[in-house]
């Protein structure tokens, strides 16, 4: 793990050490998270290698959410189930 002190310049910009530039290219882009009043960690964000690599992860993440349809007797079954707990619960 490389350290080093940072310094914020009045336009907004982080100048970062150089032992650290070194490592990270001049237009990488990064995340700022800010945990509490004196803790900013940075994470570098890596895009996709490629579209075609996009796509497939979207495939899959649309796999993952497939959810079957409810039916309209299912929606009056819950209707009637909230209905009945509601009355149980007005009678006590």
């Amino acid at each position: 793990m490389t350290v080093g002190v940072a310094q914020i310049r009045a336009e907004g910009y982080i100048v970062l050490p150089s032992e650290i530039m070194d490592k990270i290219g001049e237009m990488d882009k990064f995340l700022v998270f800010q945990r509490d009043n004196d803790t900013i960690l940075l994470k570098k964000i890596h895009p996709p290698s490629s579209p075609k690599r996009l796509s497939e992860i979207a495939d899959r993440l649309a796999a993952l959410n497939e959810v079957a349809p409810i039916t309209p007797d299912e929606v009056e079954a819950e209707i009637r189930a909230y209905r009945a707990k509601k009355r149980v619960r007005g009678c006590e």
